[in-house]
């Protein structure tokens, strides 16, 4: 029996899908990866469209831009699966007999015996719950950070019954932004000279991008930094509480003050006085998979109106004096099935060219990221863009 790995929006249930117990001995090897690749798309599926193409894609014929990675299609029925207390029940039993089996042959890759263990302990730990744990790990290139940007997040089930719920999962648009970051951390203002700098995350969900950049910043000794993730939705930020206290514990005096707090991007713009610390402005405003519905861009505007500084700060360099100006980030998913909803950010943000003489924000540069979609399909990728938003005129401190 050969397991033919589909997209999540369509697994079948492993009682149906995974040959029998008793026929495992039966399957070849090659049959057999191909049944623990199936279950980790249930119990430990990678974040898809997240996986950057760096060379540049030469015979675009062959390139299908895929519209599958939408919001809710292919995270609902993994989460359905992942929290089946039968079907769960059934994998383990089906995986401990594959171990088994595995552990009395010889010549067998590490691989496939190390991948159905660590699924056992997947099965038996927080995905009895439908709860999923990713370990992430970015390269980082920067002489004073480590080797890699690690970060440990927690994504919790799909409330099916409420579509904003979808901050509680990871998107590929926050691997993509963190691992930016990570790469290049000077490009975001983040550099060891840079004192009492101010971060801000929008609609932070799992808090990726923002745990990202805490560790960036602990790492190069920012030691006055204060990081800000916010969201909206209280499951939402419940979950972010967690991830934070996860990466960033309170026992340890990690350098790094981490702050969640709720945000209504549309009722902020109207708020007389904002409470701390949404009451300052902020030199870094990230944000990513952040633009689903068609009036997002403008609540967002409303929101970094008051909240990106006005202000530029001058770092003084062995060499020269350096200018960073507080800058948005955006990163969004170009897919056809929210083209209109992503448009809306250039409608609503000028160019810099654009622009009039009153100060505004522009859209400063846009570039296009494209990521292997995920799916298993050849040749299927994500597009996503990535913008910088800042000020026509700012200030100097």
């Amino acid at each position: 029996m050969v397991i033919q790995i589909q997209n999540p929006a369509q697994l079948a249930a492993p009682s149906i899908r995974l040959p029998a117990i008793g026929s495992i001995p039966r399957q070849s090897i090659l049959e057999l990866s191909a049944c623990i690749s199936y279950l980790r798309k249930i119990y430990n599926p990678h974040v898809r469209g997240s996986s950057r193409i760096r060379e540049p894609v030469l015979d675009e014929s062959s390139v299908k831009l895929t519209s599958n990675i939408s919001l809710s299609d292919d995270v609902e029925a993994a989460d359905e699966l992942r929290g089946d207390a039968y079907e769960r029940a059934y994998s383990l039993r089906w995986l401990s007999a594959l171990v088994a089996y595995l552990s009395c042959l010889e010549n067998v890759p590490e691989s496939t015996l190390d991948d159905a263990t660590s699924l056992i302990a997947l099965c038996a730990g927080p995905a009895s719950a439908g709860i999923l744990t990713r370990n992430f790990s970015f390269p980082a290139t920067h002489l004073d950070l480590p080797p890699t940007i690690d970060v440990r997040l927690t994504d919790i089930p799909l409330d099916n019954h409420d579509f904003h719920s979808v901050g509680a999962q990871t998107w590929g648009g926050a691997c993509v932004l963190a691992e930016a970051i990570a790469e290049d951390p000077q490009s975001f203002g983040f550099v060891q000279s840079r004192r009492a700098l101010r971060v801000l995350e929008l609609g932070a969900g799992t808090g990726l991008v923002g745990i990202a950049t805490g560790k960036v910043v602990q790492a190069l000794g920012m030691l006055d930094a204060r990081i800000v993730a916010t969201d909206f939705y209280e499951s939402v930020l419940h979950n972010l509480v967690a991830n934070v206290r996860s990466n960033f514990p309170q026992n340890n005096d990690t350098g790094v003050v981490f702050d969640c707090h709720r945000l209504d991007w549309q009722a902020f713009p109207r708020e007389h006085a904002p409470a701390p610390p949404l009451d300052e402005p902020f030199d870094v405003i990230l944000g990513a998979d952040i633009v689903y519905e068609a009036a997002h861009a403008t609540w967002i505007k409303g929101c970094l109106e008051r909240l990106l500084s006005r202000k530029s700060s001058k770092l003084i360099s062995t060499s020269s004096h350096i200018a960073l100006s507080p800058t948005f980030h955006l990163v969004i998913p170009l897919r056809p099935t929210f083209d209109s909803e992503s448009s809306t950010i250039e409608t609503v943000f000028p160019t810099a060219s654009e622009a009039s003489s009153v100060p505004q924000l522009v859209i400063e540069g846009k570039d296009i990221i494209v990521c292997d979609a995920g799916s298993g399909v050849k040749g299927e990728v994500v597009r996503y863009a990535y913008y910088r938003i800042g000020w026509n005129f700012v200030q100097d401190l």
